[in-house]
């Protein structure tokens, strides 16, 4: 993009734009360095999900074989309410992998490449500021 930086008459008002470039490019250099991160976290959080969830799966169909053929009492009891814990960690394993999901990675990627533009465009105009100022 050509931007109009001969409307900058002193280095003054070039050290003050560069100033304000410098501090947004930070500003998004760190936003950057926090997707990366949360890119990653999104993909370990869907892999440890992916991972239990055939384990979980198997405990409650273990689970869901053994209680019908206990007699009714404690044991009945105990293995009813340890099924309940392993059809909750199912639960809560599937919304963990929906919520970390390819959709949920694909915009994330979406975003960082969009960051990436806009930093690009960001070195651009403080090229030409810098261009600018060594003019005057």
């Amino acid at each position: 993009m050509s931007y109009s930086v001969t409307t900058l008459q002193t280095v003054a008002d070039c050290d003050a734009m560069l100033t304000k470039a410098n501090n947004d490019k930070a500003v998004l250099s760190a936003r950057k360095v926090n997707l990366e991160l949360e890119r990653t976290r999104l993909q370990d959080n869907s892999m440890e999900a992916d991972a239990k969830l055939p384990i979980v799966q198997g405990r409650l169909n273990a689970y869901n074989s053994v209680i019908p053929t206990l007699p009714a009492g404690p044991e009945k009891d105990k293995q009813e309410y340890l099924r309940r814990l392993e059809e909750n960690r199912l639960f809560v394993l599937t919304n963990k992998k929906a919520n970390y999901g390819s959709i949920v990675q694909l915009d994330g990627e979406n975003e960082l490449a969009s960051l990436e533009l806009e930093l690009t465009e960001k070195d651009a105009f403080i090229a030409a500021i810098n261009a600018r100022k060594a003019a005057l």
